[in-house]
């Protein structure tokens, strides 16, 4: 299953993400949340509050907060924030109506929901990457992202942060699973993610 790509001339990210980013930051318990907003960029917190929620901003600022969050949380809680910011983002107006379409066709199935991935890209981001879901398996599934953004493929912390907010979905389907980076390529601009779940039991 292949999106085809729409080339913008900036790659950008949906500002309603990134205050979304900004409430999981400043949900931290108030010493790492303060930590955490001391590192990010004050025009980057100004950008991103003052900001509509339907604006589009330069994906270079969701790249700067990834990597703040990334290298000051250790590995646990990194986890916990991106998996709770995917939360975050499943229920909120960029992709809840998108998640219920697909549950309403699809049942709670992770295999299935997970392929509508390229349609909730577009939702949060305006470039020109191309995801294609292959490997497709009772329990297991890989999705490729072709063409990323420069500003954010760079950052190892974004791409893992990709798999791990991606794999709240499993929130929504009563699965146990995840996602993680199976691959990368920097040059090319692309990453490859696996997701595994367990069987629904009966």
């Amino acid at each position: 299953m292949e999106a085809t790509p729409v080339v913008h001339s900036a790659e950008q990210v949906r500002s309603r993400h990134m205050k979304l980013f900004l409430q999981c930051v400043e949900a931290q318990e108030p010493a790492t949340r303060d930590v955490l907003l001391a590192a990010l960029p004050r025009d980057d917190l100004a950008l991103v509050r003052e900001a509509s929620t339907i604006a589009w901003l330069p994906a270079a600022v969701n790249g700067r907060a990834t990597e703040v969050v990334w290298s000051a949380l250790g590995p646990k809680n990194r986890e916990l924030f991106f998996l709770r910011l995917g939360i975050a983002l499943l229920d909120s107006s960029l992709l809840n109506t998108l998640v219920a379409s697909a549950v309403r066709l699809f049942g709670v199935e992770p295999g299935r929901i997970l392929r509508w991935t390229p349609k909730a890209w577009t939702q949060v981001y305006r470039d020109s990457t191309r995801i294609t879901v292959f490997d497709i398996e009772p329990q297991s599934l890989r999705i490729r992202y072709e063409s990323l953004p420069r500003v954010l493929v760079r950052s190892t912390g974004w791409m893992e942060s990709v798999a791990l907010s991606t794999s709240a979905l499993f929130n929504v389907t009563g699965r146990t699973g995840a996602g993680t980076v199976e691959s990368s390529d920097v040059g090319e601009r692309s990453m490859v993610h696996c997701f595994r779940w367990q069987a629904q039991r009966d």
